[in-house]
């Protein structure tokens, strides 16, 4: 039985070792020559080497806040007979408009007997002056009739109650002038346009000199206050019109004017702090969007240009600063020097090697001197590929 058995399965057993021989011994086999020539280099994709001497790209983040806040106060004390429509939180309200109206009947009485007093001290003006023609005339005969001159003739001509009658009738026009004014400040106006953030009185509150009435903000403009890195406070262009885009909640978009810098650094970050004017914040006067007060903004604007520098997309940064070129046909791993950096874009200081080109493509396994390929559609604009091997 052992016998039959091996008679059979023995043939089998090493036929199945021949086969696995056969496999091993044609994998093993180093390739031929035309196998390693054939053999197809990664294809990369090309793009052009970047300009030298772009303008730098500064950011960073701040908050929007009022150029104009004040608290509305009354003038003068009485009753508030009246407010305007407008008069309530959110309230929209134009440089002038009257806004509240405070009882203004005493005031106008005030002013009717003031004027009275002036009538009555300006005829007693009148009634010095003709004293003093009179006393003029009698001082001319006098001195006709006398041999000596009359010397101290101040007296005689009442100048001092002339100029104390004088000094009355400016007294009582200075009198009515304060109480028109008093009068007018009866009705409270808007000092500029803005937006009324709270109101503290209403009809039939009796108030005093000095009471708030309400919190205006002013809309015609807003300024933001951000904070941008200390290392590029000096690439900052002060002396030309810097426009500045700002970025809200939402991703509302707005543009705005580079102001001044502030002379201390920002205590939370000890970064540099700028100031930018937003016109129109809230949009009332164009069709610009909303973007209110207090809300942090990212803004970004462009700065000066630095010498021999060049801007790279950050993808196209490799490991330990480094870009991957195209050099005939073979990849070349290039050191560079970082000098600046916003968000997605890099600036460098290198002098590129003529002829080459940046590899946009990333390789998974990247051995400088390596063979490469360029894709079919960018063939015409780089060097051919070499034939040599690597």
């Amino acid at each position: 039985m052992l016998r039959m058995i091996l008679k059979y399965l023995l043939p089998v057993v090493f036929l199945c070792l021949a086969i696995i021989g056969f496999r091993y011994l044609s994998q093993s086999t180093p390739p031929t020559a035309k196998e390693k020539k054939n053999r197809q280099p990664p294809l990369v994709s090309l793009v052009p080497l970047p300009q030298e001497n772009p303008p730098v790209t500064i950011a960073g983040w701040g908050h929007v806040s009022p150029v104009q806040q004040i608290q509305l106060n009354a003038a003068v004390s009485g009753r508030i007979i009246r407010v305007a429509d407008a008069f309530t939180p959110g309230g929209i309200v134009v440089q002038g408009t009257p806004l509240v109206w405070i009882d203004p009947q005493p005031y106008s009485a005030t002013v009717d007997r003031l004027q009275a007093q002036l009538a009555a001290v300006q005829a007693d003006l009148r009634i010095e002056k003709g004293k003093q023609r009179i006393a003029a005339q009698e001082l001319a005969l006098a001195q006709a009739a006398s041999a000596a001159p009359l010397t101290d003739t101040a007296l005689i001509l009442r100048e001092p109650q002339y100029q104390k009658a004088e000094a009355a009738v400016a007294a009582a026009r200075a009198a009515v002038d304060q109480a028109r004014l008093d009068l007018d400040n009866t009705c409270v106006r808007a000092p500029f346009t803005g937006v009324l953030q709270s109101i503290q009185m209403h009809t039939g509150s009796h108030v005093s000199p000095g009471t708030s009435l309400a919190v205006l903000t002013g809309s015609d403009a807003a300024q933001v206050t951000a904070s941008v890195p200390l290392h590029t406070f000096h690439l900052i262009d002060w002396e030309k019109e810097t426009a500045v885009q700002i970025t809200g909640p939402s991703g509302v978009q707005r543009r705005g004017t580079l102001l001044r810098w502030l002379p201390t650094l920002s205590k939370a970050t000890r970064m540099a702090e700028i100031v930018i004017r937003l016109p129109d914040p809230l949009g009332i006067d164009s069709a610009s969007p909303s973007l209110p007060f207090q809300s942090y903004v990212h803004v970004a604007f462009t700065g000066k240009t630095l010498p021999g520098a060049r801007l790279l997309p950050r993808r196209l940064l490799r490991r330990n600063d480094a870009v991957w070129l195209y050099q005939g046909g073979r990849l070349t791993v290039y050191p560079v020097t970082v000098i600046h950096q916003h968000e997605d874009q890099v600036w460098i200081r290198t002098t590129f090697p003529p002829e080459a080109s940046l590899i946009a493509t990333d390789l998974t396994a990247p051995v400088p001197g390596m063979r490469l390929g360029v894709k079919p559609d960018q063939t015409g604009d780089v060097p051919p590929v070499s034939g040599d091997t690597p």
